[in-house]
């Protein structure tokens, strides 16, 4: 039988949720087939599970087998009547046949019922006992000093001890950041060592999402606008002079507004420091002006027939629960637990195979993590964009990237107070004061001489923020650029072709666009730079989106896409996929490549199987190269339209040193995602270069 672990929580807010999210996710680096117990729920219908949802999304696909054996009231109604045996017969079976199909299983203790099991007071430890797996104790730490936190510890050791339960480990949750050193140090260690991890209580871990708080106070959406999945930090009632309204709201408020005071609404609405929601209060019927007023907005609005008050103080006391549904809040959570936690030493017996499947909630958790580790520096020359600046703000508030704005300092000082961010940490260049210039202006003379370019020529080009971003990168001052929320995608790639070129042995600069479908994440490549590549041209762009996937921890595995599977068609066009595909393997005969091959065969494993049902690629396909950019581009475009995929790009790859393209439609959450792309193909160019330097 596969090891499993009963995870219990010592109080009712201990914040098990995080630490069961974290452990689950950890148990999918070790172990291909993970199992989740759930042996009593609070909720009427058992099989749901906020938990779960999140875990299907962070967890490889077909990873996870979860489980629910009864409801509360169920349980409750065995042990009333004196069938407690029933109760455990039941999460016995139900964890012997679960354990028969996977190799490691977590099972979710329960705060929902606090009747006696068996003459234990505390039911999972009754059930971690019978059903001979070890505890990890999940520990309140919230409001308690130092001393209380290791008497805490101390309690839970001895009452686990008496009741003859195997303890893994205690996790001491939700501990004020002012007493965690000391904590540890009063903390005695136990009589077989097991460890004992500290987690810092981060405000922002409850804080709800707008959709969240209007679910819970059954609020009525109006209109479409707006992004509800926006965290709510506080409740404004404005029911005052507007004046006085839009001194009080801003990033983070969710504001509650009488339903008659239609220009006060108006004015939260289009405010420039907009909230992230309004709830319009009160009996009254929403006008047509008012609706007019909804649809010019860009926040997501809501109505509740209620007191204005009364909508306020429900709405106040919604809390933010780790769930699937806000992304934000779970890199957060996994953040915290990565970094205060060790759970490869929880899970340290076994190691499995695992999965290969990347999905977009993984993705993105890896993506700043890779981008963390990277220690990248990155030039963003469009310092006068608010959304670059905001972006910029998020990023460095969480340390991800070490950045470098392009811009007159007292303007993008004011532009950043403007819309209410902080560019601590951010160096700012001001390129007409730069002492660079004459350097800048020499090494692009020397680079574009063979084109007549002159000194002067060189000097005037050099203040462009483009070309002086580039220089940058080229000569090692910054490791990659991002640019074109106020360009054009001429304007950012041009000098990246004309200074940092290609690399060694790439002939092309193609790009990729990372598509985050709703299970997972593909690689399509080239969407965005050559409109009709030759067959070579086709091979590098191959070999190239396998190399890029591989950054971003995505198992390459190419298709080379066609309107022909296999040798079934002819014409100039198969023959030149066939062609490609021949050459792509003949330049990396490690990578897992088939072409020619149609989208369906490629990604369906039933068709696959009809089609080509010995290929290691066809229906597992990770990497997707299109035969021209008419196809690829109309491709990711409809894949994006029709499922609601994020598409992250176009990535530019094969240069020298990364630099990379926004639209100028972009979002500052495309702007993030970009910078984070940026710096992790920098760190990988960076470890490329070390190696080959050490093979030398």
């Amino acid at each position: 039988m596969p090891d499993g672990l009963l995870i219990t929580g010592v109080g009712e807010t201990s914040g098990k949720s995080l630490v069961t999210i974290g452990l689950l996710r950890q148990a999918a680096a070790r172990y291909a087939r993970i199992g989740f117990l759930r042996p009593i729920t609070s909720a009427d219908r058992p099989t749901e599970s906020r938990i779960v949802q999140l875990a299907e999304q962070l967890l490889p696909e077909g990873a996870l087998t979860a489980v629910s054996v009864m409801t509360a009231a169920h349980a409750e109604e065995l042990v009333a009547d004196d069938r407690t045996d029933e109760l455990i017969a039941e999460c016995l079976g139900a964890f012997e046949r679960l354990a028969a199909e996977v190799d490691f299983v977590i099972i979710e203790g329960t705060n929902a019922i606090t009747v006696p099991v068996h003459g234990e007071p505390d039911v999972n430890v009754a059930l971690a006992r019978h059903l001979d797996v070890p505890l990890l104790a999940v520990v309140d730490g919230f409001g308690r000093s130092a001393a209380r936190v290791a008497a805490a510890v101390s309690l839970t050791r001895q009452r686990l001890r008496q009741a003859r339960s195997t303890l893994m480990c205690i996790v001491v949750n939700r501990v004020s950041p002012e007493v965690i050193d000391e904590a540890r140090t009063l903390i005695p260690s136990g009589s077989l060592g097991r460890p004992v991890y500290l987690l810092p209580y981060v405000e922002s871990l409850s804080w709800p999402s707008v959709e969240e708080t209007a679910e819970a106070i059954e609020a009525l959406r109006i209109g479409t606008n707006g992004d509800a999945d926006h965290l709510v930090r506080r409740i404004t009632v404005a029911a005052m002079e507007a004046e006085h309204a839009l001194s009080v709201i801003g990033s983070g408020a969710l504001v509650v507004v009488p339903g008659d005071r239609v220009e006060l609404i108006e004015a939260v609405l289009q405010a420039a420091l907009a909230p992230e929601a309004v709830i319009i209060s009160g009996d009254f019927d929403i006008s047509e002006r008012l609706q007019r007023v909804v649809a010019a907005g860009s926040i997501p609005v809501y109505c509740k027939r209620a007191d204005t008050f009364a909508v306020a103080q429900a709405a106040s006391r919604v809390r933010g629960e780790i769930g699937a549904g806000n992304p934000t809040r779970t890199r957060q959570a996994l953040k915290t637990w990565d970094e205060h936690a060790d759970g490869a030493e929880i899970l340290s017996r076994f190691e499995l195979s695992l999965r290969d499947v990347t999905t977009p909630e993984r993705f993105a958790y890896e993506l700043a993590r890779r981008a963390r580790a990277a220690h990248a520096r990155i030039v963003l020359p469009e310092g006068g964009d608010p959304r670059i600046l905001t972006a910029a703000a998020e990023i460095a508030k969480q340390g991800l990237v070490d950045l470098v704005l392009l811009g007159d300092p007292d303007e993008v000082a004011k532009l950043a107070r403007l819309h209410g961010v902080s560019l601590d940490g951010i160096e700012i260049i001001d390129i007409d004061q730069s002492p660079l210039l004459d350097e800048f202006a020499q090494t692009y003379q020397q680079l574009r001489a063979h084109k007549g370019v002159t000194l002067e020529q060189a000097a005037q080009q050099v203040r462009d923020p483009s070309f002086f971003g580039t220089l940058l990168v080229h000569s090692g001052r910054a490791d990659g650029m991002v640019s074109g929320a106020m360009h054009t995608t001429a304007d950012t790639i041009r000098p990246a072709f004309q200074i940092i070129k290609t690399r060694p042995g790439v002939r092309e600069v193609s790009s990729v666009f990372l598509m985050c479908l709703p299970d997972r994440v593909l690689v399509y490549g080239d969407c965005a730079v050559i409109p009709n590549p030759t067959p070579q041209e086709l091979a590098g762009i191959a070999v190239s989106s396998a190399q890029t996937a591989a950054a971003f921890g995505i198992e390459p595995r190419v298709a080379m896409l066609s309107y022909s599977t296999g040798t079934s068609g002819h014409g100039s066009s198969v023959d030149a996929v066939r062609e490609a595909t021949e050459l792509a393997r003949a330049a990396a005969p490690e990578l897992p490549i088939e072409g020619p091959i149609q989208y369906d065969a490629a990604s369906n494993l039933k068709i696959a199987a009809g089609k080509l049902p010995d290929s290691p690629v066809a229906g597992r396909a990770t990497v997707y190269v299109f035969p021209d950019l008419n196809t690829g581009n109309n491709t990711y475009k409809a894949v994006q339209q029709s499922s609601g995929a994020i598409a992250i790009g176009p990535v530019l790859q094969g240069l020298r040193r990364p630099v990379n393209d926004l639209s100028r439609g972009c979002t500052v959450d495309d702007v993030v995602n970009t910078i984070l792309v940026t710096a992790v193909q920098a760190g990988a160019t960076k470890a490329a270069e070390t190696q080959k330097e050490d093979n030398a």
